[in-house]
């Protein structure tokens, strides 16, 4: 929870660390983690805080490498990382941050080639991707990159045509889904909403489930 004073709270599980405080294990009242916190994302188990002066700080599981900081140890608290980040987006087991100079880096399990950076097995520091970068969205092992020009870009698991790309097999690198695209979403689990990614195009609204023919279902307009 971040308040308009910018102090970030935290509640419910902590057994790897995910809220930022050392104890308990489980908290049942809202707890004060940070303040000047502009920013904060939330995968499976770890969490991403990008305070106001643009320093991302990491906390929570680490199996993968998911924090940043170059290894594969859990934190209890929050680990500075980097500076000069715009935004961050938490998959499972992954993390996505983007740099003030539209650059875009990633970390942590690459299994599917959700990071984007081809075979490269897990990584445990932040790696650049791509750059010119507007967005991201992360799901369960697959991601949606949308850059400044509009285009949407995709990488990761691709089973039942997540992707949009026409086919079922997965990406290791971004491949062009579509252009003028003006926001994404994917969703985390495993479940009938991860087989959707949502396109906000203009002057439709566009869903695409299970685009393995690669023809998008128009659900409503925006008018």
């Amino acid at each position: 929870m971040l308040n308009s004073n910018g102090n970030l709270y935290a509640t419910g599980e902590n057994d790897r660390g995910q809220l930022g405080i050392t104890t308990p294990a489980t908290e049942i009242s809202p707890r004060f983690i940070l303040d000047n916190v502009a920013s904060v994302a939330t995968g499976f188990e770890h969490t991403l805080i990008v305070r106001k002066d643009g320093r991302l700080y990491t906390t929570g599981q680490n199996f993968d490498g998911e924090l940043g900081i170059g290894n594969a140890i859990h934190q209890s608290i929050p680990v500075l990382v980097t500076t000069d980040v715009k935004d961050v987006q938490a998959g499972q087991g992954y993390s996505y941050v983007l740099k003030t100079d539209g650059k875009l880096y990633a970390c942590g399990r690459n299994d599917f080639g959700q990071l984007g950076m081809g075979n490269n097995p897990t990584q445990y520091k932040l790696g650049p991707v791509t750059d010119n970068v507007k967005s991201m969205a992360l799901g369960e092992g697959h991601s949606l990159v949308l850059k400044n020009d509009g285009k949407l870009y995709a990488t990761g698991r691709n089973d039942v045509g997540q992707l949009g790309i026409g086919n079922t097999e997965n990406q290791k690198t971004l491949v062009l889904v579509t252009d003028n695209v003006k926001a994404i979403a994917a969703a985390l689990f495993i479940h009938s909403l991860l087989k959707t990614t949502v396109l906000y195009m203009e002057p439709v609204k566009m869903t695409l489930d299970n685009w393995a023919l690669g023809t998008p279902s128009i659900r409503k307009t925006l008018y």
